[in-house]
Order: structure tokens, then C-alpha cells, then sequence
């Protein structure tokens, strides 16, 4: 396995072990220059894209709210997204990325939180009114 490969593989063993942490299960895809992945959080479809470049990568996390058939309809989907562009590649073993991913995520999941309440609060104040 080359230097490459080994970078991907850390990733997405990384990704398995931090989702199971969490009780969700995962199985990231992987392509030539990016591993993707999709989770359900809360509710909440989560995206995962880790693009891998020469020298950086870049993980660009999306959350879709409102992806049930009714909102869908009216293409009213709602979205919360974070980059974090140009992470070292130093030896290419990964650990930067995934210190970055440590680093983001659960900041990322707090926001999808706070979002979520704030959602729910705002629909139960439109129920009270119809």
C-alpha cells in the first residue's frame, strides 16, 4: 500500500471507530481524491467530504434539515455547512486531518443542535398561530 492509500485507509478506519463511538453506524466510500460519507445525526442528514490534494486536504461538512417528502416537494431544504480548507499533509498519515476533524465536529454537531431547537421553537410557534 502506498503512502496515498495508507493516508485513505487511516481516514476511513478513523471515520468506522469514531461514528461506532457514537452509535452510528458508517461506511465511508472512497474515491481517487476524496472519501465520502453520510450519516444520520439526530435526525439530520450529515454529509462528509474529505477531498485529498497533493500537499492539503480540505473536509467540508453539510447538515440537510427539512429532507422529509413534504419540505422536499417545495425544494425548501435548509443547510448548515462547514469547511476547513488546506490541512497539512504532512507524512501523509492522516493525523492532521484527523485532528481537524476532532477539532470541528463536535463544534459542528452543537451548531446542528442549537439549529434544531431553534427550528422545533419557531414551527411550534407557527402551529400556535394557524
Amino acid at each position: 500500500m502506498n503512502d496515498y492509500e495508507q493516508f485513505k485507509h487511516n481516514i476511513i478506519v478513523f471515520l468506522k471507530e469514531y461514528f461506532s463511538t457514537k452509535g452510528i453506524d458508517t461506511e465511508p466510500k472512497e474515491y481517487k481524491y476524496n472519501i465520502e460519507d453520510e450519516i444520520f445525526y439526530n435526525g439530520i442528514l450529515i454529509t462528509i467530504d474529505i477531498i485529498i490534494k497533493e500537499f492539503v486536504s480540505d473536509i467540508i461538512l453539510i447538515a440537510y434539515f427539512n429532507t422529509d417528502i413534504e419540505t422536499s416537494k417545495n425544494n425548501e431544504v435548509l443547510t448548515i455547512q462547514d469547511h476547513i480548507h488546506n490541512i497539512s499533509n504532512e507524512n501523509m498519515q492522516g493525523i492532521n486531518v484527523i485532528k481537524a476533524f476532532l477539532d470541528v465536529f463536535p463544534r459542528f454537531e452543537k451548531i446542528i443542535n442549537l439549529s434544531k431547537a431553534v427550528m422545533e421553537e419557531q414551527w411550534m410557534i407557527l402551529k400556535k398561530q394557524i
